[in-house]
């Protein structure tokens, strides 16, 4: 098999998406892996809620707040980016290709996408993209665990695509103790999926 320190960033997915329940750890695993691809080139990393965040900041109800890590807050934010995506449906997608056009990543990583049809804009813009799917955490109450529902999604389309055997999409399950493992211990598990997947005619 391939091994990391040896392939060049053009021998890599183009793509790699780390999906996960909120509090699953998708940012402690998303660090990781930045430093494992990092090892021989620059990687874009994009927190697909970045965008919420940003807008809902500037609203009165923002300063109600004062933990991010609050149940009601992050009802709160939910809902803001309910009624943003309700009025246009394009706008989270927006703000990832605003990101993705201004800083050209040749590898990127991809944390935290809940919404089905983000989901596949993104992976059909790609090459290849390998999906790191953290073991399910709890489920979420309220306007939170509505939008999560939408993971329950993706992961039929993933199923579904797996099925088909699609070399573009790769699907990658990820334990628990494998997202506060060593970076050896990662890079060992990810290695089968550093090497390019083989060449089709199928598009995604």
């Amino acid at each position: 098999m391939t091994d990391m320190a040896n392939l060049p960033a053009s021998g890599l997915p183009t793509q790699w998406l780390v999906l996960g329940e909120t509090k699953s750890g998708k940012t402690t695993f998303a660090a990781a892996l930045e430093r494992i691809l990092g090892a021989h080139g620059p990687v874009g990393v994009y927190e697909a809620g970045s965008w919420v965040r940003r807008g809902f900041a500037h609203t009165p109800q923002a300063q109600q707040y004062t933990d991010e890590f609050d149940p009601a807050f992050k009802n709160a934010l939910t809902e803001f980016a309910l009624t943003a995506l309700r009025a246009n449906p394009l706008v989270s997608f927006e703000a990832y290709e605003a990101w993705a056009q201004a800083t050209k990543p040749e590898v990127a990583v991809i944390v935290g996408i809940r919404n089905p049809d983000d989901f596949i804009r993104v992976t059909q813009r790609a090459q290849r993209s390998v999906v790191l799917r953290l073991e399910p955490a709890r489920k979420h109450t309220g306007a939170l665990g509505q939008l999560e529902k939408g993971l329950e999604v993706i992961d039929a389309y993933l199923a579904w695509k797996e099925s088909l055997g699609f070399p573009q999409l790769s699907l990658v399950p990820v334990s628990r103790d494998l997202i506060f493992a060593s970076d050896e211990q990662i890079s060992t598990h990810l290695r089968p999926h550093f090497a390019p997947a083989p060449s089709s005619a199928q598009t995604l």
